[in-house]
């Protein structure tokens, strides 16, 4: 694996004509034993959506928050019977999706770096799931929203909230599938109505995804982000 570009390096060479896919995953629990559902939505609306069979009960907390649960060989959420794939047939299937693309790929996450890069570049590395070429950067909405949205005029940053004061419809909390869709809302409503680019948005927020592949292969540590500056004035803070 070659060694990871630093993060302003990675934002300095990002191809022009990169496209972002806002993705999410659910898992188990934070310890995140169990993956349960891999979805993505590209700029243009077009969607990836997959389920993961666990191949074991799931606990009862898991159930609770969820709604997942697993019973005679299969998924189930909120009483429905998913269609879902094994582990490997799931990660494959994301991993042809994203390769399918012929543009590089900036798979964007909400808090993505403190969990759902980091899971998934673990499930892929114990998979042995070859990584297509044009996935080269990940991306997290989180620095820019922390640094921008602040108390009082927002309460938190959780996703939810964040749609909540955008006054986006979030149709499903906590399934992959929606809070992807919520994301891009969301990023759209700020690119929309501050008049930054996405390379602003996810400014000092780019990170090579072999970064994560490393960790998990060699034990490399993940280089820490540079402190996120203010990008809007208070008077574009104010007015969202």
């Amino acid at each position: 694996m070659a060694a990871a570009a630093s993060i302003d390096s990675v934002q300095q060479h990002l191809p022009s004509d990169s496209i972002y896919i806002f993705a999410d995953i659910e898992t188990d629990s934070v310890q995140a034993n169990i993956l349960l559902q891999i979805a993505a939505v590209t700029q243009n609306g077009e969607t990836f959506n997959v389920f993961v069979n666990p191949r074991c009960p799931l606990a009862l907390s898991c159930t609770n928050f969820l709604g997942f649960y697993y019973f005679n060989g299969n998924l189930y959420r909120n009483g429905r019977k998913l269609y879902s794939e094994n582990l490997t047939q799931a990660l494959n299937k994301f991993m042809k999706w994203i390769s399918g693309f012929k543009h590089p790929v900036v798979l964007a996450f909400h808090n993505g770096f403190s969990f759902d890069c980091t899971v998934l570049a673990r499930f892929l590395v114990q998979c042995k799931i070859p990584i297509p070429e044009n996935l080269i950067t990940v991306g997290d909405t989180l620095p820019y929203i922390r640094s921008n949205f602040k108390a009082p005029l927002i309460e938190n940053h959780k996703l939810a909230t964040l749609a909540k004061h955008f006054e986006i419809e979030q149709e499903h909390a906590h399934d992959a599938l929606s809070d992807s869709l919520t994301l891009k809302l969301i990023c759209e409503k700020v690119i929309g109505q501050t008049g930054i680019d996405y390379q602003t948005l996810f400014s000092g927020s780019y990170r090579p995804f072999s970064d994560y592949l490393n960790k998990h292969l060699n034990g490399t540590p993940i280089p820490s982000l540079k402190k996120q500056k203010k990008k809007q004035s208070e008077q574009h803070v104010t007015a969202i």
